[in-house]
């Protein structure tokens, strides 16, 4: 929905792991959030898995060749 409304916010934070327990999560989204407070408050959509982090600005641009 962010690429198809090119919407500057709100950021989101996507967990991709095997292990999407509360306490699993909780550590990858504390790190996270801890690691892009400001990336965070300007609009970013966040991916993480438990070895990184990939961090793109919003608005997301779809490429208009499409």
């Amino acid at each position: 929905m962010l690429a198809a409304t090119e919407a500057e916010g709100p950021s989101v934070i996507q967990l991709r792991a095997q292990d999407i327990s509360p306490d699993h999560a909780k550590d990858l989204l504390i790190n996270v959030i801890n690691r892009f407070t400001k990336n965070l408050i300007q609009g970013v959509l966040i991916s993480v898995d438990e070895e990184k982090s990939r961090v793109r600005l919003l608005p997301l641009r779809r490429d208009k060749t499409e």
